[in-house]
């Protein structure tokens, strides 16, 4: 098959017709969501009264985050309903993904995830549809878009519609984040026109740390609240018993191991994982009766689990919430080049932690104090600190206890919540 041209000929193959095919599907099957936009945007322009009470309910949009990824991670679905700190009567999480599902975890938390591949654009205006029914079916007051681009458009859409609040909560550095893994896509300029209207029309922009505020423009600062995580606490173990049984560790390990350095994460570019696997690597050479375990998942664990060839280094893959802390509660020490809450996480599981000097991590690490900061990739740093923690057993003791006193002091988790349900509670009319 060819396709006529003025100037060239092109020819047909498999793979472009395969892309023309989903190309028309997705067009057909937008054509369906954008009729039901229709009805929705008829429902509440011209059929809903105007004096609609809106209850204490919220929607929240997030980026593309899998059921089945979070259960595998948790174990359990329930830290989606982290999503309301307790002044929700109902929150509805809606996420784009793999399949499309819904599931209820009680009367108070309900979450979906919506395939969006391959028709991308009607997955976005799916998204849209199913949050403007769940505003119609549950009268939620506000929307909660959980980064500025995508999400952030889409709340837009919905909330103009449907007459409702959005906010914008930023979890990252998103030039920095994006720049590792989108080749500048969040400096261009059609992502910062997007950015900036979803600036312009929010009600807030919720950070989870002050370093982020330069993110926004100097017009919109005065939108900025406080968002920062909470965490709760455990008391540390002693003895790695548990830990060989869990990890499965071959006979000939069982006995000689005496400390334990962690990392946990996405198995991406943008968490610096091959940069953990290099450090890791040379500090099983250097302490080998020392364990390093690399916790998670992602686009590099295939690659990496088989370039792997030291018995003192473990992948498990994904460990479940209560066992990733309880293998904090027993560890010498983390290395985690960049994270967010994790980072939390392991200094509040008394573990000193060797981070990257990026983002936000000197506002949780303090050098020498509660950890170690290095130059971004400085691997040999890196290594150097997290030799000295693990020959230095007391001194490492002494910074995980100064970190863990410090996240209690920052992070508290009931003051975390009650830090978000003043805000949004003053949203609510």
């Amino acid at each position: 098959m060819v396709i006529k041209f003025t100037k060239w000929d092109l020819p047909l193959t498999g793979n472009h017709m395969k892309l023309f095919s989903f190309l028309v599907c997705d067009i057909l099957l937008s054509a369906v969501q954008i009729a039901v936009l229709v009805c929705n945007f008829i429902f509440f322009v011209f059929i809903r009264p105007k004096k609609t009470k809106r209850e204490k309910n919220a929607v929240f949009i997030v980026p593309g985050s899998s059921i089945e990824d979070i259960h595998r991670k948790f174990g359990t679905l329930l830290p989606c309903a982290e999503d309301n700190p307790g002044c929700f009567n109902k929150t509805h999480r809606i996420a784009w993904g793999r399949i499309n599902c819904r599931i209820s975890l009680n009367d108070r938390y309900s979450i979906e995830e919506v395939s969006v591949s391959p028709f991308y654009l009607h997955g976005m205006l799916k998204i849209i549809n199913k949050t403007l029914r769940e505003i119609r079916e549950s009268r939620s007051y506000l929307i909660h878009a959980k980064d500025p681009y995508f999400c952030g458009l889409l709340a837009l859409i919905a909330a103009k519609i449907s007459k409702t609040e959005f906010v914008i909560s930023i979890h990252n550095d998103m030039y920095k984040h994006n720049n590792i893994k989108y080749s500048n896509r969040a400096n261009s300029i059609f992502y910062r026109k997007i950015e900036s209207l979803c600036y312009k029309e929010c009600k807030q922009i919720l950070l989870i740390s002050n370093y982020l505020s330069y993110l926004v423009p100097a017009c919109y600062q005065h939108k900025i609240a406080d968002f920062s995580h909470g965490v709760s606490y455990s008391e540390r173990e002693q003895g790695f018993n548990w830990v060989k049984c869990f990890l499965n560790l071959p006979s000939d390990l069982l006995n000689k191991i005496d400390s334990l350095v962690l990392f946990w994460g996405r198995f991406d570019e943008e968490k610096y994982i091959e940069d953990v696997f290099s450090v890791f690597s040379e500090i099983s050479k250097m302490h080998p009766n020392s364990l390093q375990v690399m916790a998670g998942n992602g686009s590099y664990y295939n690659l990496l689990n088989e370039k792997n060839k030291n018995k003192n280094l473990i992948m498990p893959g994904f460990i479940d919430r209560n066992s990733l802390i309880r293998l904090a509660n027993i560890g010498t020490a983390a290395f985690i080049p960049l994270g967010g809450f994790s980072l939390i996480e392991a200094c509040a599981s008394a573990l000193p932690v060797v981070v990257y000097d990026v983002e936000w991590h000197r506002e949780v690490v303090f050098h020498d104090k509660t950890g170690f900061i290095v130059s971004e990739r400085d691997t040999s740093k890196a290594t150097q600190f997290l030799s000295f923690l693990l020959k230095n057993k007391d001194r490492a003791r002494e910074m995980g206890i100064a970190g863990k006193k410090m996240t209690q002091y920052r992070y508290d988790l009931n003051a975390s919540n009650q830090r978000k349900c003043s805000l949004y509670n003053a949203m609510y009319r």
